[in-house]
């Protein structure tokens, strides 16, 4: 595959409706319903969870399903990399005002494949070129919509989206265990250092040159 594979496309040719932005948070009156904020989608990359965060009065328009990208709009020229996140969550959710809804047509691009493209360093610097401002930045919605990308075949956009996902699969696998080791070090540790682990033990336990034990004589056996 070569830059020849790769169409210039712009990228509100890929949309099945405008970009909007979402709501403010309320805590009074209207229906309750789980709510996405800006925090939550620089944490997380895919949305799989029922947020705890909920709110009130959420214009039923402007809610969030399946397959929708939310993109923080405000303060991106402080990132390389503008925080994005793909809602794979079969509900509707309400989202902060200071994200932006980005929904894809699914028979013109992958949704996973554009949330990659946003977030990525290429994208950032387009979007952080594009966003107005002076003390605090913004990303206006329709500025995404002349955004102008490199696109492949949709099904290279489906084989990179999926490699992209075992490959952040399998970093996530690598960061449990390096969590877990950090773990058994920081106990080993402790234990060293309070006597409550020996050197070269195996079994955690009081060590005996403190206890005494080590000069107990070992019990008789009496002959038969």
């Amino acid at each position: 595959m070569t830059r020849a594979d790769f169409a210039d496309v712009r990228l509100g040719d890929l949309l099945s409706c405008d970009p909007f932005t979402g709501v403010r948070q309320d805590s009074d009156g209207g229906e309750q319903i789980a709510y996405v904020t800006s925090a939550l989608v620089a944490a997380k990359e895919v949305i799989e969870q029922l947020p705890s965060d909920q709110t009130r009065r959420a214009p039923k328009g402007r809610w969030a399903s399946f397959g929708d990208v939310l993109l923080q709009c405000r303060g991106i020229e402080r990132r390389t990399q503008v925080p994005g996140a793909i809602v794979k969550l079969d509900a509707d959710l309400a989202f902060a005002e200071s994200l932006i809804l980005v929904r894809v047509d699914p028979t013109r691009a992958d949704p996973d494949y554009i949330r990659l493209y946003l977030a990525s360093e290429t994208a950032g610097a387009a979007l952080a070129a594009a966003a107005t401002g002076t003390t605090s930045t913004y990303l206006r919605p329709e500025a995404l919509i002349g955004l102008r990308m490199r696109l492949p075949s949709l099904e290279t956009q489906h084989e990179i989206a999926g490699k992209m996902h075992d490959m952040q699969a399998h970093l996530a696998s690598i960061e449990a265990t390096a969590e877990t080791f950090r773990d058994l070090i920081s106990a080993a540790r402790e234990g060293l250092l309070t006597g409550a682990l020996r050197v070269g033990a195996t079994e955690a336990g009081p060590d005996p040159r403190r206890t005494g034990e080590h000069r107990r004589p070992a019990p008789r056996v009496p002959h038969r």
